[in-house]
């Protein structure tokens, strides 16, 4: 690609925010606009490299909470550098910058699979300002969740008089209400993950259709409906407009698309949109959730899993309103806790739960 460069570039800092951000792209454009953005948004101290072994050499000397990196590049690529970054410094935080094309979102997967985070698609025309947007929102959320989780680990290994107490077990509740009729999942940074090990932990003996909503681009979400079905044995497909729902099917919102439910009598039918994105996502949780308060009322059992964001809180407002429970992801599990701490500070999240808590109380309520 033009505009290689081979030369270390020095950290430059704002002297606001406390972040460390290392961003790694071949092309020296790209290099710069996203560390301009870094800095211009205040988040701290920005290091530059231009393939994956300059990064490694980069991560030796400093010290980076997050790396924003590209997959497609010279010498060591992305995906290549994944596992080596995360065995030098395991608790770094990886966003992946991918192609749009089905190859790079293979790619993408593979990398998510070997321990990046999240990533973001790079723009096509007129798409600038949302992949500004969304690289310096995922940089904030995760680097602010970095730096609590470091404050965490180093307050546990301080002395103390005081003897140590184990953890209570969880408690799952009952279900309460109606039974569900339905299941929906809303799910953005570190869903991936989360999606597989709460529908494998489910099981295939649901009875009830499962939406789900990942904020995930074009070609992404029939992968990523691809891999769930191969870590969980369920069914899970992109919904097609005006499909008719299903039990035990999982329905992922694709791509590009709002994914809304509609009643047509006794059945309950996919809609399709492309109203314009909220929360700068399309699919967005929030018009799905609207939907299904207005085509199940109370009979939804309502999932708000990791992501940065506020997506889903509005939505989840609309189903308490109509008297259907809403479960969210703890903290200490969250990849960010934006969306499920969203839903909380709203008041109106039934229960607060890790992944496999989360399973066992859907499976209290949706398994035969």
């Amino acid at each position: 690609m033009a505009g290689v460069t081979t030369e270390l570039a020095p950290p430059r800092s704002d002297g606001a925010g406390g972040l460390h951000v290392l961003v790694v792209d071949d092309s020296v454009f790209a290099r710069a606009m996203i560390a301009k953005w870094v800095e211009e948004a205040r988040l701290g101290t920005v290091a530059t490299a231009a393939d994956g072994e300059q990064a490694l050499k980069k991560l030796a000397v400093f010290p980076a909470d997050v790396v924003t990196l590209d997959l497609e590049m010279p010498v060591l690529s992305g995906y290549e550098a994944v596992p080596r970054i995360l065995a030098m410094r395991p608790d770094i935080r990886i966003v992946v910058v991918s192609g749009q094309s089905e190859a790079a979102a293979r790619k993408t997967f593979r990398a998510l699979d070997l321990g990046a985070v999240d990533f973001v698609s790079k723009p096509g025309p007129g798409d600038k300002d949302a992949f500004r947007h969304q690289i310096v929102e995922r940089v904030r959320a995760l680097g602010e969740r970095h730096g609590s989780r470091q404050a965490r680990d180093a307050a546990a290994v301080l002395p103390s008089s005081a003897p140590a107490v184990a953890k209570p077990p969880v408690r799952v509740p009952e279900p309460r209400g109606e039974r569900p009729a339905i299941l929906a999942i809303g799910a953005s940074t570190g869903g991936p993950d989360a999606l597989a090990r709460l529908l494998k932990a489910i099981g295939p003996r649901i009875n009830v259709p499962v939406v789900l909503c990942q904020h995930m681009p074009a070609k992404f979400t029939s992968i990523l409906a691809a891999n769930l079905t191969r870590q969980t044995g369920l069914e899970c497909r992109e919904g097609e407009d005006g499909e008719q729902l299903l039990p035990g099917r999982v329905y992922v919102a694709p791509g590009d698309r709002h994914m809304l439910v509609r009643r047509k009598g006794a059945t309950h039918h996919i809609h399709l949109s492309s109203d314009p994105p909220e929360h700068f996502c399309r699919p967005s949780v929030d018009p799905m959730f609207r939907s299904l308060a207005e085509a199940y009322g109370p009979r939804v059992l309502a999932l708000v899993l990791t992501g940065m964001g506020t997506d889903g809180a509005k939505g989840a407002a609309a189903l308490s309103a109509a008297g259907a429970s809403i479960a969210v992801q703890d903290e200490e599990s969250s990849v960010v806790w934006g969306m499920p701490g969203a839903v909380v500070k709203a008041g109106v999240a039934t229960t607060v739960l890790p992944v496999e808590a989360l399973a066992e109380l859907v499976r209290k309520s949706c398994v035969a």
